[in-house]
Formats: C-alpha cells, structure tokens, sequence
C-alpha cells in the first residue's frame, strides 16, 4: 500500500511538472533572451566612411567608393574624378562633392548615370520618386531644388530648413524650418503638392525649434525641443507629449503601431493614440534605437541591449562599438577593430 501511495504521488508531481512547463508557454512566462551565436570576425576592408544598407556596404574616403557584400566580396570599387563630401543612399547613391555644388548619382552597380550641378551650397538631400535639395546660398538663405523628370524647379524658404520628407501616397511632401523673429525662434510644419508646389497645409510652433519629422502613410511625427507632436494628413495636431528632458532619438514602428522615444535613460513607449504604454528606466545611457522583428535593441559605444521584461546585453566583448545592422537573421557589427557577423537567436 505504501508503495502504491508513493507512486501515485511521484505521478502527480511529474504530471504538475509537465502541465506548469506547458502553462509557462501557452501564458508567455518562460522567455527564452535573445543570444549572438556564431559570431566570427568577416576580415573586410572597408574605407574610412560607411553606410550599411540591405544591399551591401558602401564605404568611401577621398575620391574612392566601394561596394562590399556581407559575405566579404567585393562589389565593385570606382575612383572619382572629384573628392567626396558626403554620401546619400536612396535607392541609387548620390555622391555630393568637396564643393558641394555638385551630386553624382551611381545605380547599385558603380555605374554614374545622373550629375546635378547647383550654384549654391548643398546642406541635405532626399528622394523618393523625385529628388528634392536644400541649398543655401551666401546670405545663408535657404531654398528647395525639386528634380523632376530631370526639370529642375527653384523653391524659397524664409527659414532654416530642417527637414524635407516625400511622400509619394499624396504627391506631397512634408517641410519643417525654424526662424527667427522679435529675438524668438519659431518652427513652422508645412504640406505641399508636388507639381503645382501649392501649399496643402501649415501649421506654426511659436517659440519651439524644430529637432525632426518622420511619418507614416496616416500621421506626421514632429518633434521640438519642448514638444513630440502627432500631426493628421491634414495638419491637424492631435496630440502632444511632453514628458521629456532632452530626447536623443525617437523611432515610429509601423507595424505595432507605436513610438520609441530615447532619453539618457529613460524609454517612453507610446501608442498610435496617445497612450504611454510605459516608461522605461534604463540600466545605461544609450544613443541609438534599432529594431528587428518583435525586439528593441539600444546600443551605445559600449554595448548593445536588448529590452524585454528586463534589459540584458547581447555584447561581450570589450571593444568599441561603431555601428551594427541586421541582414535576415544576421547582425553585423563594426568596432573599432574588427567587423563581425553573428546570427540573431
């Protein structure tokens, strides 16, 4: 009898054991961390400057550009007749150069297909179907070049722009500058049509200088130094937040339909709606935010972290971190010494 007695307790515990396993799953509790494996140094050589993109590496100093794939090929390299001053990737990669009067545009193969010669100096540039320039002439007067169809169309802004950002949904394009007047700065957020260039709507922030704007295909997000605005298509402001010292970066995730915003050490997750999901004290001060698939990473020189429940580095080793990406499953990671790749579990 007592071995029978023993038995059945040892075949509850083990059915308990089983079913708290299989809860732990179903409910979510047991959470496995995300983990670098495999991760082995690629021995690329790069040029001084990078920009990672899903297509390769470009990287560039001087008057040279290379073309490097993740698996450690080499693309293509090309030297320039002019030296480069700034690259930007949309698309095709348009080169502005030591003058910075000039854009050279190269497809994904090396290949120049386009140049762009202005009289005034280049200070930002951005693309979707067309291209648009901010230039700045010696009177440190701001104005928009549009490139359309190779017709190239003057724009004059009484303002510092910031930001210019196409949207092709709308045949549109959102523009923030700031200026000065009676000893204060003010910021103005602004929609216009392409073709016709005739303003859609505008909408001015007395006293704010205007840090950044990014949108989505429903809303514009803006922030200033003071405020994080949530703009409709049609300019209408439907919320603000506030409840910020000094914001170091904020990020717009479509697809969960929220918005990361980086402090030193706090992070504010905040919904499409206005509502703070949470706030989230941090364990370091960290400068970036990346996502990738269901995870929000935050890196800064010394590590990268990921946030769940808890905050836990994926970084072990002590060199310093320049950047990394995400490729598939892949991570890329650039120190100041050596270029790895690891796979994201």
């Amino acid at each position: 009898m007592k071995k029978i007695i023993i038995f059945l307790i040892l075949g509850i515990l083990i059915l308990s054991g089983y079913y708290f396993i299989i809860e732990e799953d179903i409910l979510g509790l047991k959470v496995e961390k995300v983990e670098i494996e495999n991760l082995q140094d690629q021995n690329i050589e790069f040029l001084r400057e990078k920009i990672y993109t899903n297509h390769g590496i470009i990287s560039y100093n001087d008057k040279s550009i290379k073309m490097s794939l993740y698996n450690g090929e080499n693309s293509w390299s090309k030297e320039l007749e002019d030296f480069i001053n700034e690259i930007y990737f949309k698309d095709n990669i348009f080169i502005v150069t030591e003058n910075k009067k000039k854009i050279i545009e190269l497809d994904l193969s090396g290949k120049i297909i386009n140049e762009y010669v202005f009289e005034d100096e280049i200070i930002d540039f951005s693309k979707n179907s067309d291209i648009f320039v901010t230039l700045k002439d010696l009177d440190d007067n701001n104005k928009i070049v549009k490139i359309i169809n190779g017709r190239h169309e003057e724009i004059n802004i009484d303002g510092n722009i910031v930001c210019i950002l196409p949207k092709d949904e709308i045949d549109s394009y959102t523009l923030g500058y700031f200026y000065f007047e009676s000893g204060k700065i003010n910021s103005v957020v602004e929609q216009r049509i392409i073709n016709e260039d005739i303003k859609r709507w505008e909408t001015k922030l007395d006293g704010e200088l205007i840090a950044d704007i990014k949108q989505t295909p429903s809303r514009n997000f803006v922030l200033t130094q003071k405020n994080f605005y949530t703009f409709n298509t049609d300019g209408i402001i439907l919320w603000k937040y506030n409840n910020f010292d000094s914001i170091k970066e904020f990020h717009v995730d479509e697809v969960n339909k929220k918005i990361l915003i980086l402090e030193n050490r706090k992070l504010h997750i905040l919904n499409f709606d206005s509502s703070v999901e949470k706030i989230i004290e941090l364990d370091a001060e960290y400068d970036n935010i990346k996502l990738y698939k269901e995870y929000i990473f935050l890196s800064n020189t010394r590590t990268i972290s990921v946030v769940e429940e808890e905050i836990y580095s994926i970084w072990s080793l002590e060199e310093k971190i320049i950047n990394f990406h995400f490729v598939q499953d892949n991570i890329y990671i650039e120190t100041d010494f050596n270029f790895y790749k690891g796979i994201i579990r």
